[in-house]
């Protein structure tokens, strides 16, 4: 343990249907404030979990920086509270979107502005073209293959790589 707290972030999954990723955090102290910014990412919103009351705000930029905090100064996080982020997306813009290690990671854990020690258990999320070649992208047939077949969409959305469509069954 850190004298201000300690925080772990994860980046957890991906689900193209919904153009949506999921992080989480964990603190074993309270949370007043929050800055971290995603990589390869474009955001069209962000839907905090019901752990996160309504009143605190919670908000982000289409570059990928998020902003959580409290207009009060209060704590917005009760210690040791599993807090869950769903963030959509217009555009993922490579194979892989990244918690951005190189710029600012804050957990601001007392109201001077100490912040928690924090460590990421799950840096990136791997992500794959759909056959119209957009990175994470939602194919809405759900047989629709690559060309080559080297992967498709299954029947929940989730790209099956290495399999054919001829290996899928789809009814």
């Amino acid at each position: 343990d850190t004298p201000y707290g300690d925080v772990e972030l994860n980046y957890n999954s991906i689900n193209i249907n919904e153009s949506s990723v999921f992080l989480s955090f964990i603190s074993n102290t309270l949370v007043y404030g929050i800055q971290f910014s995603l990589d390869n990412i474009i955001i069209n919103n962000i839907t905090a979990g019901n752990e996160v009351p309504e009143e605190f705000t919670v908000g982000y930029n289409e570059n990928g920086q998020i902003l959580i905090f409290s207009p009060e100064g209060l704590a917005i996080i009760p210690a040791n509270t599993e807090i869950s982020l769903e963030i959509q997306y217009s555009n993922i813009e490579g194979p892989q979107t990244c918690i951005n290690q190189m710029d600012l990671i804050s957990f601001v854990t007392t109201v001077s502005g100490e912040e928690a020690d924090v460590t990421i258990a799950n840096n990136c999320i791997d992500v794959v073209q759909d056959c119209a070649g957009l990175w994470g992208g939602n194919n809405e047939v759900l047989d629709d293959c690559c060309s080559d077949n080297s992967y498709c969409v299954g029947p929940e959305g989730d790209f099956l790589a290495g399999t054919t469509c001829s290996e899928i069954n789809y009814n």
